[in-house]
Protein backbone atom coordinates (compact mmCIF):
# COMPACT_ATOMS: atom_id res chain seq x y z
CA UNK A 1 0.00 0.00 0.00
CA UNK A 2 1.12 3.41 -0.59
CA UNK A 3 2.25 5.17 2.78
CA UNK A 4 1.32 8.47 3.72
CA UNK A 5 4.38 11.41 4.81
CA UNK A 6 3.43 14.38 6.68
CA UNK A 7 6.45 17.19 6.16
CA UNK A 8 8.07 18.87 8.65
CA UNK A 9 7.55 22.23 8.65
CA UNK A 10 4.52 22.08 7.00
CA UNK A 11 5.54 24.87 4.62
CA UNK A 12 8.14 24.63 2.54
CA UNK A 13 11.87 25.59 3.52
CA UNK A 14 13.76 27.89 2.48
CA UNK A 15 16.31 27.93 -0.37
CA UNK A 16 19.95 27.96 0.23
CA UNK A 17 22.24 29.91 -2.44
CA UNK A 18 21.57 28.83 -5.88
CA UNK A 19 24.65 27.83 -7.72
CA UNK A 20 26.87 30.52 -9.61
CA UNK A 21 28.30 27.89 -12.62
CA UNK A 22 25.48 29.50 -15.13
CA UNK A 23 21.91 28.65 -14.28
CA UNK A 24 22.16 25.42 -13.22
CA UNK A 25 20.39 24.57 -10.17
CA UNK A 26 21.52 21.58 -8.08
CA UNK A 27 19.36 20.03 -5.06
CA UNK A 28 20.51 17.40 -3.16
CA UNK A 29 18.37 14.91 -1.82
CA UNK A 30 19.52 12.46 1.22
CA UNK A 31 17.31 9.15 2.20
CA UNK A 32 17.78 8.59 5.38
CA UNK A 33 16.49 5.38 7.69
CA UNK A 34 17.60 5.73 11.48
CA UNK A 35 20.69 7.54 10.58
CA UNK A 36 21.24 9.74 13.97
CA UNK A 37 24.40 8.83 14.38
CA UNK A 38 26.15 9.55 10.92
CA UNK A 39 23.25 12.43 9.36
CA UNK A 40 24.91 15.63 11.47
CA UNK A 41 28.30 15.07 9.90
CA UNK A 42 26.79 14.77 6.33
CA UNK A 43 24.89 17.43 6.23
CA UNK A 44 27.54 19.81 7.71
CA UNK A 45 29.94 18.95 5.17
CA UNK A 46 27.01 19.13 2.02
CA UNK A 47 26.78 22.63 3.96
CA UNK A 48 30.51 24.02 3.54
CA UNK A 49 30.28 23.43 -0.28
CA UNK A 50 32.38 25.87 -2.70
CA UNK A 51 29.12 25.11 -5.01
CA UNK A 52 25.96 25.52 -2.31
CA UNK A 53 22.97 23.55 -3.14
CA UNK A 54 19.81 24.92 -4.28
CA UNK A 55 17.62 23.23 -1.49
CA UNK A 56 18.64 19.64 0.42
CA UNK A 57 15.80 17.88 0.77
CA UNK A 58 15.54 14.39 2.72
CA UNK A 59 13.25 12.26 3.02
CA UNK A 60 13.35 9.75 6.11
CA UNK A 61 11.73 6.07 5.64
CA UNK A 62 10.16 5.98 9.01
CA UNK A 63 13.22 5.92 11.06
CA UNK A 64 12.91 5.28 14.71
CA UNK A 65 15.97 6.30 16.25
CA UNK A 66 15.05 10.03 16.46
CA UNK A 67 16.66 10.97 13.20
CA UNK A 68 13.66 13.43 11.93
CA UNK A 69 13.13 15.37 14.91
CA UNK A 70 17.32 15.85 15.12
CA UNK A 71 16.88 16.70 11.50
CA UNK A 72 14.15 19.35 12.39
CA UNK A 73 15.23 20.91 15.05
CA UNK A 74 19.35 21.43 14.18
CA UNK A 75 18.61 22.14 10.27
CA UNK A 76 15.44 23.56 10.34
CA UNK A 77 16.13 25.10 6.93
CA UNK A 78 16.20 21.65 5.18
CA UNK A 79 13.29 20.33 3.66
CA UNK A 80 11.89 17.42 5.62
CA UNK A 81 9.63 14.81 4.32
CA UNK A 82 8.84 12.12 6.92
CA UNK A 83 7.47 8.59 5.38
CA UNK A 84 5.23 6.89 8.05
CA UNK A 85 6.72 3.58 6.72
CA UNK A 86 9.73 2.50 4.64
CA UNK A 87 9.07 2.91 1.01
CA UNK A 88 12.63 1.42 0.29
CA UNK A 89 15.77 3.56 -0.64
CA UNK A 90 14.04 3.50 -5.06
CA UNK A 91 10.97 5.20 -4.37
CA UNK A 92 12.33 7.82 -1.44
CA UNK A 93 14.28 9.20 -4.13
CA UNK A 94 12.13 9.45 -6.45
CA UNK A 95 10.21 11.67 -3.99
CA UNK A 96 13.36 13.83 -3.36
CA UNK A 97 13.95 13.68 -6.96
CA UNK A 98 10.45 14.89 -7.36
CA UNK A 99 10.70 17.62 -4.75
CA UNK A 100 13.67 18.99 -6.48
CA UNK A 101 12.12 19.15 -9.59
CA UNK A 102 9.30 21.23 -8.13
CA UNK A 103 12.00 23.43 -6.80
CA UNK A 104 12.85 23.74 -10.54
CA UNK A 105 16.32 21.75 -10.03
CA UNK A 106 18.28 21.03 -13.36
CA UNK A 107 20.65 18.81 -11.36
CA UNK A 108 19.91 16.40 -8.58
CA UNK A 109 22.90 15.01 -6.63
CA UNK A 110 22.10 11.69 -4.71
CA UNK A 111 24.17 11.32 -1.28
CA UNK A 112 23.83 8.37 1.24
CA UNK A 113 23.80 9.69 4.98
CA UNK A 114 26.52 8.10 5.82
CA UNK A 115 29.02 9.87 3.66
CA UNK A 116 31.24 12.86 4.22
CA UNK A 117 31.61 15.21 0.98
CA UNK A 118 34.77 17.15 -0.09
CA UNK A 119 33.87 20.84 0.16
CA UNK A 120 34.26 20.51 -4.13
CA UNK A 121 32.49 17.46 -4.30
CA UNK A 122 29.22 19.74 -5.72
CA UNK A 123 31.06 21.71 -7.85
CA UNK A 124 33.30 18.64 -9.68
CA UNK A 125 30.04 16.46 -10.00
CA UNK A 126 28.33 19.31 -12.07
CA UNK A 127 31.62 20.12 -13.69
CA UNK A 128 31.39 16.47 -14.83
CA UNK A 129 27.77 16.64 -16.31
CA UNK A 130 28.10 19.65 -17.95
CA UNK A 131 31.04 18.54 -20.08
CA UNK A 132 28.79 16.82 -22.58
CA UNK A 133 24.90 17.16 -23.37
CA UNK A 134 24.19 13.57 -23.27
CA UNK A 135 25.71 12.82 -20.23
CA UNK A 136 22.87 11.51 -17.61
CA UNK A 137 24.51 10.07 -14.82
CA UNK A 138 27.67 11.01 -12.72
CA UNK A 139 29.38 9.20 -9.73
CA UNK A 140 31.61 10.73 -7.27
CA UNK A 141 35.03 9.21 -6.26
CA UNK A 142 33.93 7.02 -3.25
CA UNK A 143 36.62 5.88 -0.24
CA UNK A 144 35.85 3.90 2.43
CA UNK A 145 35.66 5.22 5.96
CA UNK A 146 36.49 8.71 6.76
CA UNK A 147 39.62 11.33 5.76
CA UNK A 148 42.26 11.24 4.97
CA UNK A 149 41.47 7.53 4.39
CA UNK A 150 42.48 6.47 0.96
CA UNK A 151 41.14 3.04 0.24
CA UNK A 152 38.57 3.05 -2.88
CA UNK A 153 34.90 2.02 -2.13
CA UNK A 154 34.07 2.53 -5.98
CA UNK A 155 35.46 4.16 -8.84
CA UNK A 156 32.88 3.32 -10.52
CA UNK A 157 30.56 0.43 -10.37
CA UNK A 158 30.58 -2.88 -12.19
CA UNK A 159 27.90 -4.58 -13.78
CA UNK A 160 28.22 -8.40 -14.88
CA UNK A 161 26.47 -9.49 -17.92
CA UNK A 162 24.21 -11.77 -15.83
CA UNK A 163 22.90 -8.85 -13.56
CA UNK A 164 25.38 -9.21 -11.09
CA UNK A 165 26.52 -5.51 -9.68
CA UNK A 166 29.57 -4.63 -7.60
CA UNK A 167 31.66 -1.65 -6.48
CA UNK A 168 35.40 -1.46 -8.66
CA UNK A 169 37.41 -1.18 -5.64
CA UNK A 170 40.91 -1.94 -7.27
CA UNK A 171 43.68 0.85 -6.65
CA UNK A 172 45.31 0.22 -9.81
CA UNK A 173 45.97 1.64 -12.58
CA UNK A 174 45.84 4.81 -11.05
CA UNK A 175 43.05 7.09 -11.51
CA UNK A 176 43.38 9.66 -14.36
CA UNK A 177 41.48 12.92 -13.39
CA UNK A 178 39.85 12.62 -16.33
CA UNK A 179 35.92 11.54 -17.00
CA UNK A 180 35.73 8.13 -17.25
CA UNK A 181 33.03 6.15 -18.54
CA UNK A 182 31.24 3.55 -16.22
CA UNK A 183 28.62 0.41 -16.01
CA UNK A 184 26.68 2.14 -13.48
CA UNK A 185 26.40 4.85 -10.72
CA UNK A 186 26.39 4.31 -7.09
CA UNK A 187 23.75 5.58 -5.75
CA UNK A 188 25.37 6.60 -2.56
CA UNK A 189 26.92 9.83 -4.67
CA UNK A 190 25.70 10.11 -8.03
CA UNK A 191 24.34 13.37 -9.66
CA UNK A 192 21.38 13.09 -12.31
CA UNK A 193 20.50 15.33 -15.19
CA UNK A 194 16.27 16.47 -15.19
CA UNK A 195 16.53 15.53 -19.00
CA UNK A 196 17.48 12.29 -17.96
CA UNK A 197 14.52 11.89 -15.29
CA UNK A 198 11.96 13.46 -17.78
CA UNK A 199 13.20 10.38 -20.54
CA UNK A 200 13.64 7.14 -18.35
CA UNK A 201 11.74 8.19 -15.18
CA UNK A 202 13.25 7.55 -12.01
CA UNK A 203 14.10 4.60 -10.12
CA UNK A 204 12.50 1.60 -10.43
CA UNK A 205 10.29 1.47 -6.71
CA UNK A 206 9.26 -2.19 -7.20
CA UNK A 207 13.12 -2.94 -6.58
CA UNK A 208 12.55 -1.58 -2.94
CA UNK A 209 16.39 -1.90 -2.45
CA UNK A 210 19.50 -3.08 -4.10
CA UNK A 211 20.33 -3.15 -7.67
CA UNK A 212 18.24 -0.21 -8.51
CA UNK A 213 21.27 1.87 -9.59
CA UNK A 214 22.11 -0.78 -11.73
CA UNK A 215 18.75 -0.94 -12.95
CA UNK A 216 18.67 2.97 -13.44
CA UNK A 217 22.37 3.02 -15.01
CA UNK A 218 21.58 0.37 -17.76
CA UNK A 219 18.29 1.64 -18.63
CA UNK A 220 20.16 5.01 -19.28
CA UNK A 221 22.88 3.74 -21.70
CA UNK A 222 20.04 1.65 -23.47
CA UNK A 223 18.67 5.11 -24.02
CA UNK A 224 21.44 6.57 -25.20
CA UNK A 225 22.84 8.72 -22.40
CA UNK A 226 26.87 8.42 -20.81
CA UNK A 227 27.27 7.33 -17.27
CA UNK A 228 30.76 8.60 -15.64
CA UNK A 229 32.88 8.47 -13.27
CA UNK A 230 33.62 12.19 -11.73
CA UNK A 231 37.81 11.78 -10.00
CA UNK A 232 38.08 14.88 -8.67
CA UNK A 233 34.30 14.52 -6.87
CA UNK A 234 35.29 13.20 -3.74
CA UNK A 235 32.77 11.60 -1.04
CA UNK A 236 33.94 9.75 2.10
CA UNK A 237 31.83 6.64 2.90
CA UNK A 238 31.07 4.40 5.95
CA UNK A 239 30.55 1.15 3.88
CA UNK A 240 29.55 -1.70 5.62
CA UNK A 241 29.17 -5.38 3.54
CA UNK A 242 26.02 -6.98 4.76
CA UNK A 243 25.57 -10.55 4.51
CA UNK A 244 22.07 -10.96 6.18
CA UNK A 245 19.56 -13.19 4.25
CA UNK A 246 16.91 -10.21 2.94
CA UNK A 247 19.95 -8.42 1.20
CA UNK A 248 20.44 -11.73 -0.55
CA UNK A 249 16.63 -11.89 -1.58
CA UNK A 250 16.48 -8.20 -2.72
CA UNK A 251 19.76 -8.74 -4.89
CA UNK A 252 18.42 -11.97 -6.82
CA UNK A 253 14.95 -10.82 -6.83
CA UNK A 254 15.75 -7.66 -8.73
CA UNK A 255 18.77 -9.12 -10.40
CA UNK A 256 16.67 -11.85 -12.22
CA UNK A 257 14.13 -8.60 -12.99
CA UNK A 258 17.22 -6.84 -14.67
CA UNK A 259 17.77 -9.69 -17.00
CA UNK A 260 14.18 -9.82 -17.97
CA UNK A 261 12.81 -6.29 -18.54
CA UNK A 262 16.68 -4.75 -19.85
CA UNK A 263 18.14 -7.60 -22.91
CA UNK A 264 16.93 -7.85 -26.28
CA UNK A 265 15.58 -10.88 -27.20
CA UNK A 266 17.83 -12.33 -29.34
CA UNK A 267 20.49 -11.91 -26.11
CA UNK A 268 18.36 -13.51 -23.30
CA UNK A 269 17.88 -16.42 -25.58
CA UNK A 270 21.86 -16.78 -26.07
CA UNK A 271 22.24 -16.34 -22.39
CA UNK A 272 19.48 -19.09 -21.25
CA UNK A 273 22.09 -22.45 -20.54
CA UNK A 274 24.17 -20.04 -18.62
CA UNK A 275 21.39 -18.51 -16.47
CA UNK A 276 19.63 -22.04 -15.84
CA UNK A 277 23.37 -23.20 -14.79
CA UNK A 278 24.19 -19.55 -12.86
CA UNK A 279 20.73 -20.14 -10.87
CA UNK A 280 21.17 -23.80 -10.12
CA UNK A 281 24.49 -22.62 -8.57
CA UNK A 282 23.20 -19.69 -6.74
CA UNK A 283 20.05 -21.87 -5.68
CA UNK A 284 22.38 -24.50 -4.22
CA UNK A 285 24.04 -21.40 -2.81
CA UNK A 286 21.28 -19.72 -0.71
CA UNK A 287 20.94 -23.92 0.77
CA UNK A 288 23.14 -24.05 1.88
CA UNK A 289 23.75 -21.01 3.56
CA UNK A 290 20.01 -20.86 5.14
CA UNK A 291 18.48 -18.41 2.30
CA UNK A 292 17.21 -21.52 0.65
CA UNK A 293 13.30 -20.16 0.81
CA UNK A 294 14.07 -16.70 0.22
CA UNK A 295 15.90 -17.77 -3.22
CA UNK A 296 12.82 -19.38 -4.23
CA UNK A 297 10.68 -16.70 -3.13
CA UNK A 298 12.77 -14.34 -5.60
CA UNK A 299 11.31 -17.38 -8.26
CA UNK A 300 7.94 -16.87 -7.53
CA UNK A 301 7.47 -12.99 -6.85
CA UNK A 302 9.08 -12.89 -10.28
CA UNK A 303 6.42 -15.19 -11.82
CA UNK A 304 3.57 -13.12 -9.88
CA UNK A 305 4.71 -9.83 -11.51
CA UNK A 306 5.23 -11.56 -14.70
CA UNK A 307 2.83 -9.09 -16.39
CA UNK A 308 3.95 -5.82 -14.88
CA UNK A 309 7.20 -7.07 -15.92
CA UNK A 310 6.88 -7.50 -19.26
CA UNK A 311 5.02 -4.20 -19.67
CA UNK A 312 7.91 -2.45 -18.29
CA UNK A 313 10.30 -4.28 -20.50
CA UNK A 314 8.14 -3.20 -23.21
CA UNK A 315 8.50 0.69 -21.91
CA UNK A 316 12.16 0.07 -21.99
CA UNK A 317 12.52 -1.65 -24.95
CA UNK A 318 10.58 1.49 -26.62
CA UNK A 319 12.70 3.72 -25.20
CA UNK A 320 15.94 1.84 -26.63
CA UNK A 321 18.42 3.97 -29.18
CA UNK A 322 21.46 1.37 -28.80
CA UNK A 323 21.28 -2.09 -29.14
CA UNK A 324 22.61 -5.07 -26.72
CA UNK A 325 26.09 -5.41 -28.75
CA UNK A 326 26.79 -1.37 -28.22
CA UNK A 327 26.71 -1.75 -24.45
CA UNK A 328 29.12 -5.12 -24.47
CA UNK A 329 32.16 -2.51 -23.72
CA UNK A 330 30.54 -1.80 -20.20
CA UNK A 331 29.79 -5.34 -19.03
CA UNK A 332 32.26 -7.87 -17.68
CA UNK A 333 32.52 -11.59 -17.41
CA UNK A 334 33.16 -12.10 -14.39
CA UNK A 335 32.00 -10.87 -10.23
CA UNK A 336 34.84 -9.63 -8.04
CA UNK A 337 34.01 -8.76 -4.46
CA UNK A 338 36.72 -9.60 -1.84
CA UNK A 339 33.57 -10.42 0.85
CA UNK A 340 32.45 -13.29 -1.43
CA UNK A 341 35.68 -14.83 -2.90
CA UNK A 342 36.08 -18.14 -2.54
CA UNK A 343 37.18 -21.24 -4.71
CA UNK A 344 33.33 -21.14 -5.93
CA UNK A 345 33.07 -17.97 -7.18
CA UNK A 346 36.72 -18.58 -9.21
CA UNK A 347 34.98 -21.77 -10.57
CA UNK A 348 31.72 -19.48 -11.70
CA UNK A 349 33.78 -16.77 -13.13
CA UNK A 350 36.11 -19.33 -15.58
CA UNK A 351 32.77 -20.60 -16.50
CA UNK A 352 31.47 -17.34 -16.69
CA UNK A 353 33.86 -16.00 -18.98
CA UNK A 354 34.01 -18.78 -21.46
CA UNK A 355 30.42 -18.71 -22.37
CA UNK A 356 30.51 -15.08 -22.63
CA UNK A 357 33.64 -15.27 -24.94
CA UNK A 358 31.65 -17.96 -26.67
CA UNK A 359 28.20 -15.77 -27.53
CA UNK A 360 29.46 -12.32 -28.00
CA UNK A 361 29.94 -12.64 -31.42
CA UNK A 362 26.06 -13.27 -32.04
CA UNK A 363 24.92 -10.80 -29.47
Amino acid sequence: MPSTASPIPVTASPSLPVPTTGSACVDVVIITHNHRQTIARCLQSVRHQTLPAGRIVMIDNASNDGTPQFIATAFPDICLVVNNDNRGFAAACNQGIALALQNQADYIALLNPDTLVHPDWLKELLAAAQQAPDIGLVQSLLFEGLPPSQRINSRGNCQQYLGFGYCDTNPTPPLSQDLQEIAFASGAACLLTKQLFMTIGGFDERYFLYHEDLDLGHRARLAGFRVVLAPRSLVWHQYRFDRGPMKFYYLERNRLRTLFKHYQTKTLTLLIPIILLTEAAVLLRALLGGWGRLKLKSYLDFIKDFRELYRTRQSIQSLRKLPDRAIIPYLTSQVHQKELDGWALCLMNLIWSGYWRLIQRWV
